[in-house]
């Protein structure tokens, strides 16, 4: 066995098998000797598990943090850690509908740990997107959407690059997304798949008035302002975040902020299972 490692597990907290699930990960990880802290909010469910537990808020130490559940409870429990600024690796394991962001199963979790424990994985360092308006700021993962208040409207909105106008017009809403967002709402739209080893913003303007207008792909680094002409919602990694107001000017740009996830599996192997099954 290698080094002695301290994990932070929690889980989907509306499924009792997912959270039993975390359970017997709890007690495959302890077992071999590492230190587990459970999110508190599960460990009521745990029962007779003699283990440390404590908010996510105070697990700024740990080395890996492990979340059982789809892709939906991956983003929640990595933006969590982003209020920390916790070094730890994320592990997803997969328990839900979705999971291409979770890197094994409940059945594989031994053989991952036995992974973790000899250092036999890669690390996998994520950009996000800042996101900024008045009064407010979030980072985010996967993707950013601005989609009208009202469902069935169209909305007039001016999209800027820096100081370069790239469009003006009315539209569904627009999706801005992060290299990791594309396998995400972007590919469900039919947008690219960017390899991980590129770091950009995808602006994908949805259903444009203005025909000819295609998806853009601009460097990370890039400066957006947005300007909708109605109330707007402002839904960040599927979470909705805030309720606009007309003419409200909403700011992305590359964030400094990272996540980190334990990678076991090559990416394309990844995509094409995605391709031929459902995930």
């Amino acid at each position: 066995m290698g080094e002695k490692l301290r994990f932070g597990v929690s889980s989907r907290l509306d499924d009792m098998k997912a959270i039993t699930v975390a359970r017997e990960i709890c007690f495959e990880i302890s077992a071999q000797g590492h230190e587990v802290i459970i999110d508190e909010r599960i460990y009521p469910y745990l029962d007779h598990l003699n283990l440390k537990h404590a908010p996510i808020s105070s697990m700024k130490d740990i080395d890996i943090f492990v979340s059982v559940g789809g892709d939906g409870t991956l983003l929640e429990r990595a933006h969590e850690l982003l209020e920390i600024d916790t070094k730890a690796l994320l592990l997803g394991v997969k328990y839900g509908h979705i999971g291409f962001l979770c890197e094994v199963t409940p059945e594989e979790f031994w053989e991952a740990l036995a992974k973790l424990e000899s250092k036999n994985y890669n690390v996998e360092e994520r950009r996000l997107l800042s996101v900024v308006w008045q009064g407010g700021h979030y980072n985010a993962l996967n993707d950013i959407l601005i989609t009208p208040s009202r469902p069935g409207k169209t909305i007039e909105m001016v999209i800027r690059k820096d100081d370069d106008l790239i469009y003006k017009g009315r539209c569904d809403g627009v999706l801005i997304s992060t290299s990791l967002g594309s396998t995400a709402y972007l590919a469900s739209r039919g947008g690219p798949i960017i390899d991980p080893e590129l770091d950009v913003m995808i602006v994908d303007v949805m259903n444009p008035l203005l025909w000819g207008f295609r998806t853009l792909i601009l460097p990370i680094n890039s400066h957006l302002k947005i300007v909708s002409s109605k109330g707007s919602l402002l839904i960040v990694d599927g979470m909705i975040v805030s309720e606009m107001q007309a003419n409200t000017n909403i700011e992305i740009s590359g964030s400094e902020n990272k996540v980190r996830f334990v990678r076991f599996n090559k990416f394309y192997d990844k995509v094409r299972k995605r391709a031929i099954t459902e995930i």
